[in-house]
């Protein structure tokens, strides 16, 4: 289990590159079914972003790598490459990706996936918050322009119109430029406010907790071993041990402070 675990570099931040690879697909499904130029635009606006977080995956997986050249050739690093570049066809690279990280995550089975979300979920918010802040950015987009198209009084008619009216609706700025005019568009409205709330809230306790909380293994380190294998357990105790004794001895220091005050 150990050996399979070593294939992933973190499950959060693995989690996070499956999902949006799985976006990524989407859109490319959309940019050939598309019946619409506006929502294939969309679609494509949203892919080229994502081409920035596969460049940086890519870099990040080659530098950490134990064999750059293992990864490149053997473990499809090149298809990591060529799937950054932001040309439609050459994107669906990314199904290397989700055959990639799919298989050892399946292997790890729904309970453990779940149960080591959970332990580190602090450490997954700001992953999830960054997906999530896509989805709602995109569906929203595409869902009002669908919404308003029809009206013959609507003024998000491109998809820089649309994307601009999600962005700002998500961020709560609401500048009023560009507004829904029809019911449905409202609604849609409503729904990318409210996500946006309540995701710039998970964001903002992340980084507030992160900037309280102690040193600590963040999402980016690659995990060693699973939280089942015993070498990580005890790894693990002997970390809390270390700090146990660390603290005891400030108390102690502390304690001879005071005596010799008195």
């Amino acid at each position: 289990m150990a050996a399979r675990n070593e294939e992933l570099k973190n499950l959060s931040y693995e989690l996070f590159i499956l999902a949006v690879s799985v976006l990524s697909v989407f859109n490319i499904a959309i940019a050939f079914l598309s019946w619409d130029p506006v929502i294939e635009t969309i679609a494509g606006t949203v892919n080229l972003w994502l081409s920035i977080v596969f460049a940086g995956d890519f870099v990040y997986r080659l530098v950490s790598a134990d064999s750059a050249s293992k990864y490149f050739f053997q473990e499809f690093g090149w298809a990591d490459l060529a799937s950054a570049v932001p040309i439609v066809p050459i994107k669906i690279l990314r199904l290397f990706s989700v055959f990639r990280t799919g298989r050892p995550v399946r292997k790890l089975g729904l309970r453990t996936v779940s149960r080591r979300l959970i332990d580190g979920r602090a450490e997954s918010a700001l992953l999830m918050v960054a997906f999530f802040i896509l989805c709602v950015l995109e569906f929203g987009a595409m869902g009002v322009y669908l919404a308003e198209r029809s009206s013959p009084d609507a003024n998000i008619k491109t998809a820089g119109d649309a994307l601009w009216w999600g962005y700002v609706t998500i961020a709560t700025v609401g500048y009023g430029d560009y507004t829904p005019v029809t019911n449905l568009g409202r609604e849609i409205g409503v729904l990318v406010m409210t996500s946006g709330f309540v995701l710039l809230g998970t964001m903002t306790g992340y980084l507030a907790r992160s900037f309280l909380m102690l040193p600590s293994k963040r999402w980016w380190q690659k995990s060693d071993a699973s939280p089942d294998d015993p070498r990580a357990r005890l790894e693990e105790v002997r970390r809390l041990l270390a700090e146990q004794r660390k603290t005891q001895d400030d108390l102690i220091a502390r304690v001879d402070e005071i005596e010799k005050l008195l």
